[in-house]
């Protein structure tokens, strides 16, 4: 783990011990900060963890400390689970080494009667609801969430697509690469986020592709959420709103295909009409990695024009 120091002003040791949910210490890790420093990296070694899946949302937590002659300094904890993401091109995405096919769902902070400004029991109510639909993933479209939902989404088990924002136009290098380190410094730890979409539908400045991994130990895959062809990323294609023909052609391709959107009643045809047929397309893929509906991020405004209507 990487340790974020500020203001030392002597040498200082640190521990991070790691907790199993019976409050047991699986773990131990030390290190030495010399004056001035502002990371240091600690290791250890966990035997046979308990894996975290959206079926299996097995956390662990670390606790940290800093001693300095003698006197606790400082301590702090974090919560996290342990989980490996693979992306094998023309096969699929795989977590612990298991193909995964993502049913998800798009979400936006969003609230009829209170806009953005969000609370704990509409995250909640957000997450168990997509339970309750057979849903394993959603994605954060298009800019990263509130921490509780995350928080939600590790302990209920949820697979997240955690997104920079940038609808169709791309931020600048300079701009982007301090809200990216912002983004991943902020979201790294909950192990719900298999990937960092960098931008959607266009909005993807390509010189940020490698920053996410300056910041992200585990290192996860990047996508750009797209609805143009042929901006595929990382062997995904993220590729909008095609028509279930189209996606039979693509699904037949080398890539791997994964819609972030998808039955928007748009240019797909017939809203969730479809899903049925599209759903059993991508099951029966070697290819696919699953799809996100696009409606959800919908429902709020929705059910505000209706209100609106109804006096």
């Amino acid at each position: 783990m990487n340790v974020a120091l500020k203001g030392l002003r002597q040498a200082t040791d640190v521990q991070a011990d790691i907790v199993n949910a019976q409050g047991a210490v699986v773990g131990t890790a030390r290190g030495r900060a010399n004056a001035q420093d502002t990371l240091i990296q600690l290791k250890t070694t966990v035997s046979k963890p308990l894996l975290w899946t959206s079926e299996t949302p097995n956390m662990y937590r670390v606790n940290v400390a800093m001693q300095a002659g003698g006197q606790n300094l400082y301590q702090t904890s974090e919560r996290f689970g342990f989980r490996t993401i693979e992306i094998r091109r023309g096969k699929g995405v795989y977590v612990n080494g298991k193909q995964v096919k993502f049913k998800g769902i798009n979400r936006h902070s969003w609230w009829p009667e209170t806009g953005r400004t969000l609370n704990d029991s509409i995250h909640l109510m957000d997450v168990q609801l997509m339970k309750e639909m057979n849903m394993n993933a959603v994605r954060m479209s298009h800019y990263p969430p509130d921490a509780k939902f995350l928080d939600l989404c590790d302990s209920l088990g949820l697979y997240v697509l955690d997104e920079l924002a940038g609808w169709q136009k791309a931020y600048s290098t300079p701009a982007g690469a301090k809200l990216v380190q912002e983004m991943v410094q902020k979201d790294v730890n909950h192990p719900s986020i298999i990937f960092w979409s960098n931008g959607n539908e266009g909005g993807h400045n390509k010189e940020l592709d490698d920053d996410y991994g300056q910041h992200d130990l585990s290192n996860r895959p990047v996508i750009h959420a797209h609805h143009r062809p042929g901006n595929q990323h990382n062997g995904i294609d993220c590729n909008h709103y095609e028509n279930y023909y189209s996606s039979q052609k693509i699904l037949a391709d080398s890539l791997i295909y994964m819609p972030t959107e998808f039955l928007h009643a748009q240019d797909d045809g017939g809203a969730a009409v479809g899903l049925h047929d599209f759903w059993e397309l991508h099951w029966a893929s070697q290819r696919s990695a699953g799809a996100f509906y696009g409606p959800w991020w919908m429902k709020a405004s929705c059910a505000r024009i209706s209100a609106i209507s109804s006096t």
